[in-house]
Order: C-alpha cells, then structure tokens, then sequence
C-alpha cells in the first residue's frame, strides 16, 4: 500500500508550521502501516471513523499532530486527506 499526501494536507501543514519532528513521526506511522498488512486497524494511534466495501475513513494521532486518512482498497493506497495542529 502507497501513502499520498493531498495538497489540501500539505498546504495544512505549511500553514500551521508544523514542526519538523511531528512530520517525521507522521511519516514513519504512515511507512509502518502501509507495510503491515491491517496496520491502520492494529494502531494504538488509530481511530476508525467509518467504513464501508472499499474505503476507510481513520482519525491518526501523531505527536502534536491530528491527522485524516482515508485508505482506497481498490487502489491500494492510503490518502493524508488533512493535518490538523494543536
């Protein structure tokens, strides 16, 4: 499975200057779930909001950063929909 990052999310990113440790947190969640076959559903970091035959919808907490993913079965890919910064 692939990570994608919109540029809705990194736009979120640049503007609430989030900082450098928060995103390399958020990149190492993402590489450990995108290899863990069900690594979204067996976080402690991760809350599934909805799903349905072939997407998800997680809320992912990572430092100081909250962030929404939605994962694409049929694609087999993982989209960072939005970053949210406390």
């Amino acid at each position: 499975m692939n990570a994608v990052f919109t540029q809705h999310a990194l736009n979120q990113m640049e503007e609430r200057e989030v900082d450098r440790p928060d995103v390399n947190r958020l990149l190492r969640l993402l590489d450990r779930v995108t290899k863990t076959p069900g690594g979204l559903d067996n976080s402690s970091d991760v809350v599934l909001i909805s799903r349905d035959s072939d997407s998800a919808t997680y809320i992912v907490r990572v430092g100081s950063l909250r962030v929404v993913l939605i994962s694409d079965t049929s694609k087999d890919k993982i989209f960072v929909a939005n970053v949210y910064h406390n």
